[in-house]
């Protein structure tokens, strides 16, 4: 999301509410960064995996990120995309596979989880959610 020539890979989990604020806070800088968000399950047992599965099986998955984001409930901390009728096999695998390599990479599993290219050439993650995040952008490759 967004059209900017910073870019960010960010893994998300649908009931994460660090996630949900970093959504937010994220939204006036949609024309400086381009984030890419990578849907992992595994904050609420089955419910997370299934509904990361949901949104990246739907058929619009921008849009079923959205709907989860825009409608969090942040007083049971529960993303707002419905647990869909039917999974597919092969977004689900996509999602375990994603969860399990961010766990791999990182050596935890915390979300978000912010993958990028910083202004000195290398790869950096960081774990949580950025205290400063305007600091946090000036860090990131243009």
């Amino acid at each position: 999301l967004g059209t900017g020539p910073r870019e960010l890979w960010i893994y998300f989990d649908p009931n994460c509410i660090f996630c949900n604020r970093l959504w937010e806070e994220m939204k006036p800088y949609g024309k400086e960064v381009t984030a890419h968000w990578i849907p992992v399950g595994f904050l609420k047992k089955d419910d997370s995996l299934k509904k990361a599965t949901g949104i990246l099986q739907a058929k619009d998955p921008v849009r079923a990120l959205e709907e989860n984001e825009d409608r969090f409930a942040r007083d049971t901390e529960e993303g707002a995309y419905p647990i869909p009728a039917s999974i597919d096999v092969a977004s689900e695998r996509a999602v375990a596979t994603s969860t399990i390599g961010l766990g791999q990479a990182t050596g935890e599993l915390a979300t978000p989880t912010i993958v990028f290219w910083g202004t000195d050439g290398k790869a950096h993650s960081v774990m949580g959610m950025p205290e400063d995040l305007r600091a946090f952008l000036s860090g990131v490759k243009n």
